[in-house]
């Protein structure tokens, strides 16, 4: 049986998306968004993960977290960004451009 955090998709929507209430990554408690930079940093190999952020607009987010003071969330999000531009040319662009 499949609990209700199996999917990755469910995990992205409560650590990323606005939408959803989720928003840690946008929390100001900085434990929290070091810890949600880290679960989606283990997920971003995924092709489809990475689908995901750039549809709950996760980017301009990531980028944010790099202006912080955080050394933690700078190497984390570095590697999202990372992840994310190793997959599609087109999110090279997207992230070039912010």
């Amino acid at each position: 049986m499949m609990g209700p955090f199996n999917s990755p998709f469910v995990v992205l929507q409560v650590v990323v998306a606005a939408r959803s209430g989720g928003e840690i990554l946008c929390s100001s408690r900085t434990t929290l968004q070091c810890m949600a930079a880290a679960v989606v940093c283990h997920m971003t190999e995924n092709v489809a993960v990475c689908e995901e952020l750039m549809r709950y607009g996760a980017v301009p987010v990531l980028i944010e977290l790099l202006r912080g003071q955080q050394p933690e969330l700078h190497s984390r999000c570095a590697v999202i960004l990372a992840d994310m531009a190793g997959h599609s040319s087109q999110y090279q662009i997207h992230i070039a451009n912010l």
